[in-house]
């Protein structure tokens, strides 16, 4: 994968043992390389943290 998303393979290393936390734009590049939709990876994301709440328009209003 670090290949394919033209970064180190120490830096996915760090990822994955929860060391570094990649920037939105290296986001985009790794779920490139996965060839999956950001969107989607984080739908996952949200899945497993059991954060699958539906998206309301509720916010309040200011003017």
């Amino acid at each position: 994968m670090a290949l394919r998303a033209d970064v180190d393979r120490n830096y996915i290393s760090l990822i994955e043992l929860g060391k570094n936390s990649p920037s939105v734009r290296m986001l985009y590049r790794l779920c490139d390389a996965l060839d999956v939709r950001p969107s989607d990876f984080l739908k996952d994301v949200e899945k497993r943290l059991g954060r699958n709440k539906p998206v309301t328009n509720d916010s309040p209003k200011t003017s």
